[in-house]
């Protein structure tokens, strides 16, 4: 619910108006600290995620360094931008030492309701998974710059070698009131993190030591969103809605029983993962030229290059043994509550659950061995990779591979924590990945009632977000209510646009 067009913001100044807040020129002492989260009911499943991060927070500096702005101003607009293209709430930059430090904050998912089985899921966990999200922005900012030739380190709320209290103070992201951090926009509940740079940035003043508040300061602005920015009425609008319904409004799409196209299920056969073209390319069957580009397709653009090995480490996460012991949870239509709560609290965009159908497993894995464990349902995750930047790119400057690897990593996270905090509960359950994964994830977005086939190839449209998302799966034994197909017009929509057969530059949609 957005009143007024975000079109002409510019992207380092964020979704919230934080340029309207009162500043000052000198940052007061700071008695405040941030703490190491515990990482509550979520246990060791969000622990070994954090522990990669921790794990990642330096690294080789390329030894030729790139061409970056020399402006101070220019080149903290641009590490700010890196850090609101992949979902940080705040952001804000200061001087430390002989250097600068990147300041980020993130803001919480919806809180699960306390009759939601997800509120014992993830009892006292909030914290870890706001400042996982945190390490994460600053790991992939600091692995960035470290690509252009230039050092820099990420630190979060568990690993850290800088004081993050008082780097947030003097970036202008925090203050401090009554012993404890606060931002007027964000209140108490923020992950922190930082990226600090041989990079000379031009820093932000601190904020003004006010007890007025985001709407006391920005008034009817910030209520409205004018300007472009999140409104105060949009996170209220948010805030309303139960925690297992997305942020975007599909409980008003049409239900209907099957798909709107039509899938001859006796005749579809099980093909390997060998039969997949990313597979193919890589083994030659594409052509040299496809095959020595596989390895350079993603890290040839630096920002989506520094998710990619947070992704391969990911891969042993995604499947093990189950607990021994089985919680009794034969409530379908409660689990699949539950399930929902907690991806979206994870930071996912938009869920739907199906049962998977023989044919969307592939017969045998990348290694050419036979796949026979099949689980029941899939719980199927779409990460939004963002209409600003989708909008703004030219379709030659290489930023569909950073969307794309923004949302891979962000579902490759959620499905291998969701996963085994299921395997903890004694049910099977497997994370399917970008980088791993045993179904194919088409016919599963369709059946899980999250869009329609569309004509523009191998590809499902959601009624909000369009073919603008990625997706990621965890396939399970734990009994869980589906969801059902969708129809919201879009095959007749299709039978009479014909644009995609018009626009296609090599024909190859047909008319």
């Amino acid at each position: 619910m957005r009143l007024f067009s975000g079109r002409n913001r510019p992207v380092h100044m964020g979704p919230y108006p934080s340029e309207r807040l009162r500043r000052c020129d000198e940052a007061p002492p700071v008695s405040a600290r941030v703490a190491a989260p515990e990482a509550g009911a979520l246990g060791e499943a969000i622990t070994r995620v954090s522990s990669l991060y921790d794990s990642m927070r330096d690294g080789d500096v390329a030894p030729a360094g790139s061409a970056f702005p020399a402006d101070p101003v220019a080149s903290a607009q641009i590490l700010k931008s890196a850090a609101y293209f992949f979902d940080a709430a705040i952001a804000g930059v200061c001087a430390h030492e002989n250097s600068s430090a990147l300041v980020i904050l993130t803001e919480p998912g919806p809180t699960p309701e306390a009759d939601n089985l997800a509120s014992v899921w993830t009892a006292g966990s909030e914290a870890a998974i706001l400042a996982m999200r945190a390490a994460e922005i600053a790991h992939i900012i600091a692995t960035y710059l470290r690509t252009l030739g230039y050092a820099a380190r990420s630190h979060n709320q568990t690993q850290t070698d800088v004081c993050l209290a008082e780097l947030s103070v003097r970036a202008g992201v925090t203050l401090e009131r009554d012993g404890e951090l606060v931002n007027p926009f964000l209140g108490k509940r923020m992950g922190f993190s930082a990226v600090t740079t041989e990079l000379t940035l031009q820093p932000d003043r601190p904020l003004l030591p006010v007890r007025s508040g985001a709407l006391g300061e920005c008034g009817l602005s910030w209520l409205l969103g004018t300007g472009g920015t999140r409104s105060a009425l949009e996170r209220a609008w948010q805030r309303r809605r139960a925690s297992h319904m997305s942020r975007y409004p599909m409980e008003r799409i049409k239900r209907v029983a099957g798909p709107t196209t039509r899938v001859d299920v006796d005749n579809i056969p099980q093909v390997p993962l060998r039969a997949a073209f990313f597979t193919r390319a890589a083994h030659g069957d594409l052509g040299a030229k496809a095959q020595a580009q596989m390895p350079n397709f993603v890290l040839k653009e630096p920002l989506g290059g520094g998710t990619r090995t947070m992704q391969a480490k990911l891969i042993p996460f995604q499947s093990g043994k189950p607990a021994a012991e089985q919680h009794a949870l034969p409530d379908r239509s409660a689990n699949a509550r539950a399930v929902k709560s907690l991806g979206y609290q994870l930071g996912t965009d938009l869920i739907g659950i199906c049962e998977v159908p023989k044919y969307a497993w592939y017969s045998h894995d990348g290694q050419g061995e036979p796949i026979t464990e099949h689980h029941r349902y899939a719980i199927v995750l779409l990460i939004d990779q963002g209409h600003e930047t989708m909008e703004g790119a030219s379709g030659d400057d290489w930023i569909s591979g950073s969307q794309s690897m923004r949302a891979y990593l962000r579902g490759s996270e959620i499905g291998s924590i969701m996963a085994a905090k299921l395997r903890s509960l004694g049910y099977r359950a497997r994370a399917h990945s970008n980088s791993d994964g045993q179904v194919l994830q088409i016919p599963l977005i369709l059946h899980a009632g999250l869009g329609e086939l569309s004509r523009i190839g191998e590809v499902v449209l959601n009624p909000f977000v369009g073919p603008r998302f990625k997706s990621a799966v965890v396939t399970t034994d734990l009994p869980l209510a589906v969801d059902e197909h969708i129809d919201f017009g879009l095959q007749d929509m299709c039978a009479k646009c014909r644009k995609c057969a018009r626009e296609c530059p090599c024909n190859a949609i047909s008319w």
